[in-house]
């Protein structure tokens, strides 16, 4: 049967009184997937689910409307890596301002590719292009963006230590940016273990799973509390929260779809005013419900 098999079904809450049912059910939209997947907001109403191929450097773009789901996908052919299964472990991250995106790839079989590319998208098309290669040696699995976009934190490990480093993206070259990679901290493998994902919070702080050696289990975030700064600066604490048991954490954070204070999804409203001679036009908070997004006083 093939792996990595991708499904949707739509709920209908209409049906069922008004409690919802499954109108339609597993539609069949593509196979041979890693793990990388996510939502990405597009710039017109509209969502780009990305998936990548575990064994090619293959990105489709799934396009979803009001009007459903695009079974069509905008296919990106772009990357480095190659052999089986070397894109199938480790992360895929969009920046902030949806302009990068970084795909991590941890090395799950012998001889597969291991490393951290960094790519470009268009949130407009869904195309994702200009493949540049961070890092080709360690294995790498967590990754994320300052909340600025000008830094990228990724996890990885050499097969002794494990590592969390910051690059520095606002740099005009790719050597550039692979020379600015800053080692956070380093841990041996063989007490503290494999390195976790890490999400970026609505606080602004980046949290990130702790080191665990199996069978030792973990329960514990670091944080990075200023992402934005660079090197040292960035202020990586590790242990800072207790997950209490028998709660535990391993590899994965939850996924999310990256939206911005003001989102076209579900916030744009176009209106047309008209006014004889001179006056002042008072528009309303955002806030309200049914104002505008300027909030101010605009003399006409």
């Amino acid at each position: 049967p093939p792996v990595g098999k991708l499904c949707y079904s739509l709920v209908d809450m209409t049906m069922d009184g008004g409690l919802g049912d499954v109108a339609i059910a597993g539609v069949h939209m593509c196979a041979n997937l890693g793990e990388k997947m996510i939502a990405i907001r597009g710039n017109a109403c509209n969502i780009w689910l990305l998936t990548h191929s575990k064994d090619s450097t293959l990105f489709r773009a799934y396009e979803i409307t009001p009007a459903g789901v695009n079974l069509t996908p905008v296919v990106s052919n772009v990357g480095t890596f190659t052999g089986t299964s070397s894109y199938s472990a480790g992360v895929m991250k969009i920046s902030h301002d949806r302009s990068k995106l970084v795909v991590q790839c941890l090395r799950s079989v012998p001889g597969g590719a291991r490393g951290t590319e960094l790519y470009d998208f268009n949130p407009a098309t869904g195309v994702v292009s200009n493949c540049r290669v961070l890092e080709n040696a360690r294995g790498c699995y967590g990754a994320e963006f300052s909340p600025d976009n000008s830094k990228l934190y990724s996890s990885d490990f050499d097969g002794a230590m494990n590592t969390l480093c910051q690059y520095d993206l606002s740099l005009p070259t790719t050597a550039a940016i692979v020379a600015s990679r800053t080692v956070l901290t380093s841990l041996p493998i063989n007490t503290n273990g494999l390195m976790g994902d890490m999400k970026l919070g609505p606080d602004n702080k980046i949290y990130r799973i702790a080191d665990f050696a199996p069978p030792t289990i973990n329960r514990s975030i670091d944080i990075i509390n200023n992402p934005n700064a660079a090197g040292v600066a960035c202020g990586y604490t590790p242990n800072v929260i207790s997950i209490p048991a028998p709660s535990f954490l391993i590899y994965g954070l939850p996924n999310t779809v990256w939206m911005s204070r003001y989102d076209t999804t579900y916030d744009r409203h176009d209106t047309t005013g008209c006014f004889d001679g001179t006056g002042t036009a008072i528009l309303a908070s955002i806030y309200t419900g049914t104002g505008y997004r300027c909030g101010h006083t605009q003399r006409l």
